[in-house]
């Protein structure tokens, strides 16, 4: 029987709900897309003094908010990207849904409007 990836309850509980364009810190953001076959694209993010476009194994495009827009956080409890991390940061969620360990932030702004420039 083959192993079924940790993220594909997240991957199908994102699909489920229409959600399809958030970020994340650069693990669950890449799994996620992948795992999606690019149907869920999660963007990283850089988590510093406040949240940060990376300069690494990115495209500038993908942060474009006139060209997407970011409604979701994915957070987990390792290292810098906690929910409380984020919603000091954005603000509080309309929504937090716990999916398969990781909690999912729902806004209803588009957050690729609020992100730093890498520095």
């Amino acid at each position: 029987m083959p192993l079924r990836p940790a993220q594909a309850p997240l991957v199908a509980w994102l699909e489920a709900h229409g959600l399809s364009y958030g970020i994340a810190g650069y693990w669950d953001a890449s799994i996620v897309t992948m795992q999606s076959g690019n149907r869920v694209q999660v963007r990283t993010v850089n988590v510093r003094k406040n949240i940060q476009v990376p300069t690494y194994e990115s495209n500038a495009s993908w942060y474009d908010a006139s060209r997407h827009d970011a409604t979701f956080v994915i957070a987990d409890s390792h290292l810098a990207y906690r929910a409380a991390v984020f919603e000091r940061y954005f603000g509080r969620p309309t929504a937090i849904y716990r999916v398969a360990g990781w909690q999912v932030l729902i806004y209803r702004t588009n957050l690729l409007l609020q992100m730093e420039p890498a520095g």
